[in-house]
């Protein structure tokens, strides 16, 4: 005699072929595919809490200009708000703070070595069009790398910005130190922030993704048949969440 967990059993074996059945039915039938829309996997503890480093960082950079009076407050803030927004797409956005201020902090000796050894050599735009791409070819060579991309987007990214190419070209070493400092500033910001004030809970976050995917199972397992979620649309939600755990 079965008994209840054997029925079980051979329930979600039968609810199995039935999902298997109905996806072989709709790759072999084109006629019958519908657009289908995979909705992206939304991380609401961690989104608020890059909200809130977003917040805390943009708070200190402003106190900061706020108390110092510096001239170069505003290019200390476009750097954090810009890179704390960067940041918050990747997966361990803690992490990848540390190699985006080392990246944006080796920009800084390029920079130098560009408007010292280099810039003033230039005497037209096809020498200032090589010059340029020669520096900032690491920068993007190294964003194809999945380890130094983010760091490598901040040195291109900073480099271009701190470069101050204009036409005539005006040579201000007071401006430049300025902005150098701005940018060491807001990258030690950006570390403190992301990684001491407001760090990241993994085992918080990694319990919180295996929760929702027991939640799908069950529920994909005690579905009847006529009322299973499109294959396709499931497994791509789920696939989201292996990704980011």
């Amino acid at each position: 005699m079965l008994t209840a967990a054997s029925l079980a059993s051979v329930h979600n074996v039968k609810n199995l072929l039935l999902a298997l059945r109905r996806i072989i039915e709709e790759l072999t039938e084109k006629k019958n595919r519908v657009p289908m829309r995979v909705s992206p996997y939304l991380e609401w503890p961690t989104a608020l809490r890059n909200g809130a480093r977003g917040i805390l960082i943009t708070l200190l950079a402003t106190f900061i200009w706020y108390v110092t009076a510096w001239p170069n407050g505003p290019m200390m803030m476009m750097y954090v708000i810009a890179a704390s927004s960067l940041l918050s797409t990747v997966p361990s956005a803690s992490k990848a703070s540390m190699a985006m201020a080392i990246g944006t902090v080796l920009s800084i000796p390029a920079t130098w070595i560009y408007h010292v050894y280099v810039l003033p050599l230039i005497s037209g735009y096809c020498l200032l069009w090589l010059s340029l791409s020669f520096f900032l070819l690491p920068g993007i060579w190294l964003q194809f790398h999945p380890k130094y991309s983010i760091g490598a987007f901040g040195y291109a990214v900073f480099f271009a910005i701190q470069s101050l190419v204009t036409n005539e070209m005006v040579y201000d070493d007071i401006a430049l130190t300025n902005t150098w400092m701005a940018i060491i500033c807001g990258a030690v910001l950006l570390v403190l922030v992301f990684r001491v004030f407001l760090p990241p809970n993994h085992e918080s976050d990694a319990n919180a993704i295996m929760r929702s995917l027991r939640r799908s199972v069950n529920l994909l397992a005690t579905s009847s048949s006529h009322h299973l979620p499109f294959a396709e649309q499931w497994q791509g939600d789920q696939i989201q969440k292996l990704s980011r755990l």
